[in-house]
Formats: C-alpha cells, sequence, structure tokens
C-alpha cells in the first residue's frame, strides 16, 4: 500500500532496518507519518536491560578516564525508567551487575569506549549506530535474557566462555558463527562493523540468561560471514532506495500480525491502537487492557 510521507528519514540505524523488516507499517507509524506517538513504559525484563548495562557502565567509568555523557550517568537512567515495578527492577539490575562483575566477566572486555554514536556513508546510504562499547575496534553488547518470565532462558548456542552461577566450574561451549544462529543480533553487529569501517566483521558479546537455580554469563566471539554480509547490504540498499526514490509516498506492505511481533514480551505494540489489521485479529479493547 503506498502512504504519505510526512516525515524524511535522515540515515539508516540498525534498528530502524530491523524494524522496517519485521513490520513495515508500525516503520512507517514511527518514522515517516509525522504522528506525536504516545510514549509507552518499558515491560519489566526490558527494563532490567536497561539498567543492568547502567550499572555496568558506571562501573567501567570508575576504571576508565571516559567523559561522562548524561546519557550513561546512572541517576539519570534511574530517574528516567518507566516501568512497573520500578524499585524492585532496579534492585535486581543492581544484584544481576554484581554477580556478573563478581564472576570475572567485565574483566575480561574492558572496552576503550562505550555509548560512542558514529556516523558514515556508505555506498550513498548514510549509516549511523550508538556502540554500547569497543575493544580493539570489535564491537561490544550486552543482552540479558529470561527475567521477570515464567520460562527460564537458555544461553544462545556457541557460546565461546561460560560461568554459572550456581556452579563453581566454567564450561566452554563449541563455537557457532553468529549468523548462522541468530539473524538480528548479527544485523546489528554488521551495522556496527561497517560504522567502525572493518574490513573483516567481528563482534564480541556478553549474554545475561535467567535461570531457575541462578544466572548463566556466556561470552560470543567470532566473525560474520562474507556471504552474510553481501546480503545484508543488498536489502539495506533496497530499503533505502524505496523509502527515499519515491516522491512523497512509501510503499510498505500490509501488516501481518503475530503475537510474537505485536504482543512481544508481554508488551502491546506501541502503534497497535493505530494498527487496523491487528484490531480485526489479534486485537480489541479486552486484549490491550490483559496485556
Amino acid at each position: 500500500m503506498n502512504l504519505p510521507i510526512f516525515k524524511q528519514l535522515t540515515y539508516l540505524s540498525p534498528s530502524t532496518f530491523m524494524e522496517w523488516r519485521k513490520c513495515q507499517y508500525k516503520n512507517y507509524l514511527r518514522k515517516f507519518s509525522g504522528i506525536d506517538l504516545p510514549k509507552t513504559d518499558s515491560g519489566k525484563s526490558a527494563a532490567l536491560g536497561i539498567m543492568f548495562d547502567a550499572f555496568i557502565k558506571d562501573n567501567i567509568l570508575r576504571r576508565r578516564s571516559f567523559p561522562q555523557k548524561p546519557s550513561i550517568k546512572l541517576d539519570v537512567v534511574a530517574k528516567n525508567l518507566k516501568c512497573p515495578d520500578k524499585d524492585e527492577v532496579i534492585n535486581d539490575a543492581r544484584e544481576v551487575a554484581k554477580a556478573y562483575i563478581a564472576a570475572g566477566m567485565l574483566d575480561r572486555i574492558l572496552p576503550d569506549r562505550i555509548d560512542q554514536e558514529i556516523y558514515c556513508i556508505k555506498d550513498g546510504v548514510p549509516l549511523l549506530g550508538i556502540l554500547d562499547g569497543i575493544i580493539n575496534s570489535i564491537p561490544l553488547d550486552w543482552k540479558t535474557r529470561g527475567f521477570y518470565s515464567k520460562y527460564t532462558a537458555s544461553p544462545t548456542p556457541g557460546y565461546f566462555y561460560r560461568v554459572d552461577t550456581n556452579k563453581s566450574e566454567e564450561t566452554p561451549g563449541s563455537v557457532i558463527n553468529l549468523d548462522d544462529r541468530h539473524q538480528d543480533w548479527a544485523t546489528q553487529f554488521q551495522f556496527y562493523n561497517w560504522l567502525l569501517g572493518n574490513q573483516y566483521p567481528r563482534y564480541m558479546l556478553h549474554e545475561v540468561c535467567k535461570q531457575k537455580h541462578g544466572i548463566v554469563f556466556t561470552e560470543h566471539q567470532g566473525t560474520l560471514s562474507a556471504e552474510f554480509e553481501k546480503n545484508l547490504w543488498i536489502e539495506v540498499q533496497e530499503m533505502w532506495a524505496k523509502i527515499n526514490l519515491t516522491g512523497f509516498e512509501v510503499e510498505v506492505n500490509e501488516p501481518s500480525p503475530r503475537k510474537d511481533i505485536c504482543e512481544s514480551y508481554g508488551q502491546l505494540c506501541e502503534v497497535a491502537s493505530l494498527c487496523k489489521r491487528y484490531q480485526q485479529t489479534l486485537g480489541g479493547s479486552d486484549r490491550e487492557k490483559y496485556l
């Protein structure tokens, strides 16, 4: 369907690209429609990830002599956090961060830079991203999973190093490239490597998984394949051409509501109330109240 453009996109970030890939209509409403969308609270799981990130970066700042940006100051992040049971989430994130540091995980990847914003133009496509961390020119990120869920989270296969808080031993895993097992993470890291100008895309990822009897910390590291990079860049160029070379309109696919997209992690999509297809299928006032 062709929809009018009221706001132009001046650069492409990994999050915008992945949102377009999952639901073009949501991406249109957020980026092109000019509609002032209501701000929504974070779910508890996402909020814990935000606060864990803030506690870890606060510890890094104490060890390194980086300039401290307001966006990563611990008190500022905590003040701006909006989620159910905020105090509980902050306390839980603090304890998870303490366990992560006590397990020696931060000592393994103490970054050279944190929250680094980078802009570049690649083959005519403007790219921008904020990298959580950089270590020896390798992009670094943290992921938290399984918190406040009725299901525990198992570590993503292919990790290089592992520590269980409820066990004394450290168990190595069998290394598998990220683009073979987690497309979204691989996409994010490929964008970061483009921004860094790395000829051979690499990644460093620490995953924090809540399990029934403790927390598992795993380290993923490796390279992304040349085929993955080539195919992804073709997709990025096609998207950029589609949204920038069509005058005053953009063609977007009809939304196809699915629980894993519209109700991900028990949170209702922020544009669900504006999506007729969602209301006709999964949605309705009763469901919005339930979620």
